[in-house]
């Protein structure tokens, strides 16, 4: 026998620190609506059940809807007996069943208790959806689970013909059916064994793919050789002749190369002196971070500064007060504040202004780099040396001179090349470039220079105002903010110390330093070094860029080799490029059909398979589906015959259920009822006394429909515990019942609890007036 003790709750719903203790026979459990009698009912539940999975829909997630608000976890304990042993269990609701924190505890031992299954389905013998739909009423109809259903007829089932609710032909046959429809499904078009079939046909379809790629990707194979063999020739060809190609260019590019190597070495010569003793190079970051800490002191000290200033305008103001009317302050006032709106439109204008220069100026500078990495289309002096040598071998050439025109033509020629490749740079272009940036910095300084001024002459006016302002203003409350600058100003000379120890820091690398000017002066240094290097750097990897982006060792090597002019001699440069661009089309053209091969022979046999592991693979699963077919034939047979014997034995235990219904619904109804029919899904239809024919209980009041599912739940509960071992559950179950109803009902749980227990949870006086007068103790917990 079963029955519970004590419930004690530590946080659940809307109680904490809840104790409710129980006793035998029927115990009824008063409260008001939102007490909490139901929040009891669904932690007893709960405590041996759990809440079963998580949904979004809050009255269908216990664990979301019973968690308090407070914050505190969900936990309590719940004392009980079962055959004669005294059990505790204890369980904190984390968050799901899985994870709860669960102790069962032997509290005649002292023990805990290993659980192998849910402690409900332990101690109850019930699944938590058949507990709900037997040993737990609430105030409601019968609600229809197919799946409980089924399994409390086999339960009703098992003890009606073997006496033990553990043996079920049902589970036996729904084990059979489950096996068998998992491999061939009741239509027969679904199930591992179909699933198999079709798999047969997919491997089928596989292998006859596999063996058109094997014979595919051979032939590839193949043609990839001799695709290989002809584009290795090729590129040996186009290396030659590229190497003959760029000898050509660097001849070409000596003065490139030579500008190219002085950027270079200018770069180390500048990053020599930004080498701190570690051997770090120092970069615009290094300076920035400096940068960073000087501003953030200088912008501290400012703020030291100017509440200096606001604490020594508050005393003048002190002074002031003694010394001018409210009327006066009130209309100088007013007078400032125009000389104001005056200063900051001319504020605004001066930024507009200094806006617009800023882009000329951004323009500028990349006009004037512009201007210095471009040159000359050609060399004036070298044009004319090869103008004045044409004419003087035209000259010999009338004067019958073969050997000063010959000389003449050599030197010409000589000129007019040097004029095309010997460039000078664009020096007007410049000159102009940077005549207009020193123009627009100059301009751009007098601006900024005016608009400091406007801002300087509005902030004196502002403290004049805040001054004028503070006469208005009461005593007591000038020196309260004389009082609160102080402190601010106390505050921010930390930070300025804290920031000039940061700022120290940031420095300690480059040298002893130990005050703010000279990391200014520093800092100046820095960032022209710093901005000269970011400029070299730039000029450095363009002159790379153009020159095929070179090294520095590869740069020297050539410019060293161009030094000997012989090894141009005796090289046709037309004719080689000409042989080049034929070799590089040919090249192409031969890479491309190679990279087509090697495309395909990637991508289009990715997902190729190995016929053998194919066919190996189909035979393994044809010998399975043939298994599986012939457990089904076995598995057909079985079930008919299982079938066969289940509808014997509900007429075996239905007519018990029905009569056990029949009997409480007469008590309940005082026998206006004289029969009941269930169904095998536990629907319940009626015969009124005296009055011909089967109702259901649609056709019934609301009174008489609840009455009925009561005696069904009791009847159900009473088969599965026929010596009343299980505690029953009813919370606010006889709500909608009347007066009389109630009495029937009270009488018939007390007689029907009497060797047993049963737990009534309920919001009506009239329920509990009516337990009392039966000599049922009512408790009343709730707060």
């Amino acid at each position: 026998m079963m029955k519970i003790k004590k419930i004690y709750i530590s946080a659940f719903g809307g109680l904490k620190d809840f104790t409710l203790e129980l006793n035998d026979g029927l115990n009824v459990v008063y409260g008001n609506n939102e007490d909490g009698k139901s929040t009891v009912a669904a932690f007893i539940k709960a405590m041996f059940f759990g809440t079963g999975r998580s949904t979004k829909n809050l009255a269908e997630s216990p664990r979301q809807k019973y968690t308090p608000w407070s914050g505190d976890t969900p936990a309590g304990r719940i004392y009980f007996e079962n055959n004669n042993k005294n059990y505790c269990l204890e369980r904190e609701f984390k968050k799901s069943d899985s994870t709860d924190r669960i102790l069962l505890t032997d509290l005649d031992s002292g023990k805990p208790i290993e659980i192998g299954e849910s402690v409900g389905k332990q101690f109850f013998g019930v699944s938590s959806a058949a507990f709900e739909r037997s040993l737990f009423i609430g105030n409601g109809d019968f609600i229809k689970d197919d799946a409980a259903a089924s399994e409390i007829n086999g339960k009703l089932s098992n003890i009606a013909v073997t006496g033990n609710e553990d043996v079920s032909y049902k589970k036996i046959e729904k084990n059979i059916l489950s096996a068998r429809t998992k491999l061939i499904s009741k239509n027969g078009k679904s199930g591992s064994y179909n699933e198999d079939l079709q798999r047969l046909d997919e491997l089928n379809a596989r292998l006859k793919k596999a063996d058109e790629d094997a014979k595919e990707k051979l032939r590839l194979n193949e043609e990839e050789t001799v695709k290989r063999v002809e584009f290795e020739k090729l590129n040996k060809e186009y290396n030659k002749l590229k190497a003959m190609r760029d000898s050509e260019q660097d001849f070409k590019n000596r003065e490139m190369l030579t500008e190219f190597l002085d950027t270079k070495r200018s770069l180390d010569k500048l990053n020599e002196t930004l080498t701190l003793k570690d051997g770090t190079v120092v970069n615009e970051n290094f300076a920035q971070k400096i940068e960073f800490a000087l501003n953030k002191y200088n912008t501290s000290a400012d703020r030291i500064a100017q509440i200096e200033q606001d604490i020594e305008s508050i005393k003048a103001t002190v002074d002031l007060q003694g010394k001018i009317s409210p009327e006066q302050a009130k209309e100088k006032i007013d007078n400032l504040n125009g000389e104001i709106e005056k200063l900051n439109q001319e504020k605004s204008d001066f930024e507009k202004e200094e806006l617009s220069l800023n882009a000329k100026i951004t323009d500028c500078e990349q006009k004037l780099n512009y201007e210095q990495n471009r040159k000359k289309a050609f060399n004036p002096v070298f044009l004319i040396l090869g103008i004045v040598f044409a004419a003087v071998s035209g000259a010999a050439a009338v004067m019958s001179s073969t050997v000063g025109a010959v000389f003449g033509v050599a030197a010409a020629i000589t000129f007019f090349v040097l004029a095309f490749v010997i460039r000078p740079k664009n020096t007007s272009g410049i000159a102009s470039a940077q005549n207009e940036l020193t123009a627009l910095a100059t301009r751009l300084a007098d601006i900024k220079a005016q608009k400091n001024s406007t801002v300087e002459k509005t902030n004196n006016i502002n403290a004049d105002i805040n001054k004028l302002s503070s006469v208005l203003q009461a005593d007591s409350a000038v020196k309260q903010q004389l009082s609160q600058k102080t402190e601010l100003l106390q505050a921010e000379q930390q930070k300025a110390e804290n920031a000039k120890s940061e700022l120290l820091d940031s420095v300690s690398s480059l040298g002893s330093i130990d005050n703010t000017e000279d990391v200014k002066n520093i800092l100046n240094k820095l960032k022209q070094k710093t901005e000269q290097q970011k400029e070299l750097k730039l000029k450095l990897k363009t002159e790379s860029q153009f020159l095929g982006n070179i090294d520095y060792d590869e740069a020297q090597k050539k410019l060293d080799s161009l030094q000997d002019t012989d090894a141009f001699k005796g090289i046709d440069f037309v004719k080689v490029k000409a042989d080049f661009d034929k070799i590089s089309e040919e090249k192409s053209i031969s890479k491309d059909g190679l990279t087509e091969i090697e495309t395909r022979l990637k991508t289009s046999f990715r997902n190729s398979e190995n016929p053998e592991e194919i066919r190996r693979e189909m035979l393994s699963l044809k010998e399975k589906s043939d298994s599986k077919k012939a457990f089904c034939d076995a598995a057909d047979l079985a079930t008919t015959v299982l079938e066969e014997s289940f509808y014997e034995l509900r007429r075996g235990y239905g007519s018990e259920l029905e009569k056990l219904t029949h009997n409480i619904f007469a008590e309940l109804t005082d026998g206006r009822y004289n029969s009941v029919n269930v169904s095998d899904t536990l629907d319940i239809s009626v015969e009124q006394t005296g009055v011909f024919g089967t109702r259901e209980l649609g056709f019934l009041s609301l009174g008489t429909t609840h009455q009925a599912y009561l005696s069904l739940r009791l009847a159900i509960a009473k088969l599965i515990s026929p010596d009343n071992s299980l505690p029953v559950f009813l919370d606010d179950s006889l709500a909608q019942y009347d007066d009389k109803r109630c009495e029937h009902a009270i009488k018939f749980l007390q007689k029907y609890c009497l060797n047993g227990q049963g737990i009534l949870f309920t919001c009506h006086n009239s329920i509990c007036e009516i337990a009392e007068k039966s000599g049922i103790t009512v408790q009343k917990p709730y707060k």
